[in-house]
């Protein structure tokens, strides 16, 4: 039987979502919230092509306060992390989620802490992060005992909060 171990992450800190914001909708994008493509065919609507769907939204579907995507790998100092992918996939996900008129939603990419890890990450150390778009974004290693992790989530996202 094989596991897929980052999918237990994801659901992970889904549940340390939960925890941190038991006061919020917080929703799992792969298993609810929008289903709408992000393109659509010209010659016949009723195609369409790619969906965005963050692994984790905190707030309401139609104006989320955060994107949460859980990333099951090392955040290190190699001049290639944060992946650029992974940037190019939280872009998209925070491009598609602001709406006009209210605060854009904050941006979080969550990695597992490890017990070999560097001390000061750049891209940890040197946030938050901001977009051109205003978005403010955190990359963040996470502690993997589900009070502290809520606790942690709490910290970045609840300074953003609308209520």
């Amino acid at each position: 039987m094989l596991i897929d171990v980052a999918e237990l992450w994801e659901l992970f800190v889904l549940a340390c979502a939960r925890e941190a914001f038991a006061s919020e909708t917080v929703a799992h994008g792969n298993l609810g919230g929008d289903k709408s493509y992000f393109l659509r065919s010209t010659r016949n609507g009723t195609f369409g092509l790619g969906r965005l769907l963050p692994d984790i939204t905190v707030g309401p579907a139609s104006s989320p306060l955060a994107i949460i995507d859980a990333k099951y790998k090392r955040l290190t100092n190699d001049r290639r992390d944060p992946d650029r992918g992974d940037l190019y996939q939280l872009a998209a996900y925070l491009a598609t989620n602001s709406k006009a008129g209210l605060p854009p939603p904050l941006g979080l990419l969550a990695y597992p802490a490890t017990s070999e890890m560097d001390l000061d990450v750049r891209a940890e150390a040197l946030g938050p992060w901001k977009t051109s778009q205003g978005n403010i974004v955190h990359f963040m290693r996470l502690p993997t005992e589900q009070t502290l992790c809520a606790a942690a989530l709490r910290a970045i996202v609840g300074p953003f909060s609308r209520g």
